[in-house]
């Protein structure tokens, strides 16, 4: 399955990866988001070290507006990654 058509993958820290994709509206990206969980969830890869099975991920999602830099886009996206942390994991949340 490729999510990320057109776009871009980088490592960003320890756990966390940026994914650049051009989408058309915040909703289109929230549901590209949403098709990424739910297909890391479905590998179901075993994880013993967590209180899910098995390998979940947690996704923040932003658009790139015109007048951002790139620190204010990461804050952004680090904002709505702790929300989906915080909600439980294993969630999408944007802003």
């Amino acid at each position: 399955m490729n999510l990320i058509v057109g776009g871009r993958v980088y490592r960003y820290g320890g756990e966390e990866i940026v994914a650049l994709a051009t989408v058309t509206s915040f909703d289109a990206a929230m549901k590209r988001a949403e098709k990424l969980r739910v297909a890391v969830q479905n590998l179901t890869i075993p994880h013993s070290t967590s209180s899910y099975e098995t390998i979940t991920v947690s996704i923040g999602v932003t658009l790139i507006e015109t007048d951002d830099t790139p620190e204010t886009v990461l804050r952004r996206v680090d904002k709505s990654l702790y929300e989906a942390k915080k909600a439980g994991r294993n969630t999408v949340k944007g802003q």
